[in-house]
């Protein structure tokens, strides 16, 4: 149950920033066109880099409508993601990561806590993947944290 709300929420996060950048890139192609975007000199290349992030902004809006929907048809899998709940040895600061093929790099506030979404091809998820409630971390980021829960 946690898990299909954590990733509804996940997927409207996304949807919503998919909106914002749509709404951008109908702006920058406003300027594209714009006949103030006419080129003023030979230096003046105005025009030529808002074509360029135009052109950077709808490969990611195509990935991320890509990801949206893997995800949307995927929700209901239960091996689809996971979330690890660690804490250090003395249980006073708490990490959740959620592990999923799509939709890293957002951070979900939800009433157990901060959820940071990751995909399975991170370090950090690949670290995870092998190991189970009660290992521990010796190194790196995660060092003295111990694996809690697995939902």
């Amino acid at each position: 149950m946690i898990k299909t709300e954590t990733l509804q929420k996940l997927i409207e996060i996304a949807k919503h920033e998919l909106k914002a950048l749509e709404s951008a890139l109908n702006n920058v192609k406003a300027g594209v066109n714009s006949p103030e975007s006419k080129q003023e000199g030979k230096y003046d290349t105005r025009a030529l880099l808002d074509s360029y992030l135009a052109g950077g902004q709808e490969a990611r809006i195509k990935q991320l409508k890509s990801e949206i929907q893997f995800a949307e048809r995927s929700i209901t899998n239960d091996s689809f993601a996971r979330i690890f709940k660690l804490t250090d040895h003395h249980s006073k600061n708490l990490k959740l990561y959620l592990v999923a093929p799509c939709l890293g790099g957002y951070t979900l506030n939800l009433n157990i806590g901060k959820v940071q979404t990751i995909t399975t091809k991170t370090p950090l998820a690949i670290t995870l993947a092998d190991k189970e409630v009660d290992d521990a971390f010796d190194d790196g980021a995660l060092a003295g944290y111990v694996i809690r829960e697995i939902l």
